[in-house]
């Protein structure tokens, strides 16, 4: 898809966010939290703006050279 895309001057980025701090994750018991916090290397929940800062610095006009790429914003959750 990405190179198809690409030849008609369209790009595709994604964004592939870890634990984000929202009302779903919220909501699951604190104990539990904890301990998906304690795995996570920054040692706290991604916030909303930290995630949009992510989209926005993907967005096309400052972004145009950017294609077929995956921004991983987990705070080094899946680090290997």
């Amino acid at each position: 898809m990405r190179r198809g895309t690409a030849r008609n001057s369209t790009t595709v980025k994604t964004i592939t966010p870890g634990d984000i701090a929202t009302g779903m994750v919220m909501a699951v018991p604190g104990e539990s939290r904890e301990k998906i916090i304690a795995q996570l290397p920054l040692r706290r929940l991604a916030t909303l703006p930290e995630i949009a800062a992510a989209v926005a610095f993907l967005c096309p006009d400052h972004a145009v050279f950017i294609t077929g790429a995956k921004l991983p914003v987990n705070g080094g959750q899946f680090m290997g």
